[in-house]
């Protein structure tokens, strides 16, 4: 992932970032920007095993989480 995009100029430390789809490919490139940028990350994906996986992968900037988005309740859950 060498071409991962950088957020160089902006420091995001002490945010918090929640990315949908976290586990696929594009959503673990932003994941790992953003973890990069300094904010603390919720990888969060349909698959709960898959966002926990891609959480651990990217580091401890990361949690993962499962999250259906077209349920309310289970995004409510989320947050």
């Amino acid at each position: 992932m060498a071409n991962a995009p950088t957020f160089a100029a902006t420091r995001l430390d002490g945010q918090v970032a929640l990315v949908t789809g976290g586990a696929g490919i594009l959503g673990q490139l932003f994941c790992r920007a953003l973890a990069e940028a300094g904010a603390q990350v919720a990888v969060v994906d349909l698959f709960e095993d898959a966002a926990k996986t891609a959480a651990a992968d990217i580091g401890d900037a990361c949690v993962g989480f499962g999250c259906d988005v077209s349920d309310p309740v289970s995004v409510q859950a989320a947050v």
